[in-house]
């Protein structure tokens, strides 16, 4: 028993998740905001209609896009789909091998244009995907100002 015991301390010790360390808080233009662990680099896309960005490591890259005609992701046609409800909004999640998407239909209505803003955040992982982390940062996803 104590060697099981011992056995498990160990294996505890060295199996350590991907993203073990402090997580941070992107806001982009106070619009909406996630979370997502600290070490990534961050660099705007700059586009006329939405705010977008990206931030990527060597294991995954992320891409943010929040205006009128963001990303359904209907490319990842070979993609599992699942309904899913984040900070009281429907959401549909989208499931490849190595990429991930969160597609927010109607983050936010605009009286004056009288349409829907959408978010979809998508997640592309180089190799092995992290499910963990791509239900950290998807279930992190709030709205600011509604």
């Amino acid at each position: 028993m104590l060697k099981l015991f011992v056995g498990l301390i160990i294996a505890m010790s060295i199996i350590k998740p991907t993203f073990a360390h402090e997580w941070q808080t992107l806001c982009p233009n106070n619009q909406f905001c996630f979370d997502y662990p600290e070490g990534l680099s961050n660099s705007d896309t700059a586009v006329l209609d939405s705010t977008a960005g990206k931030l990527a490591s060597k294991q995954f890259e992320l891409f943010y896009d929040y205006g009128l005609y963001s990303s359904d992701f209907n490319e990842l046609t070979d993609s599992k789909t699942k309904a899913v409800t984040i900070d009281g909004k429907a959401a549909t999640q989208f499931i490849t091998s190595k990429t991930f998407g969160l597609y927010f239909a109607q983050a936010k209505f605009v009286p004056e244009m009288n349409s829907y803003l959408k978010l979809s955040i998508e997640l592309r992982f180089v190799e092995k995907p992290d499910h963990a982390l791509v239900d950290k940062i998807f279930n992190s996803v709030r709205f600011m100002n509604d």
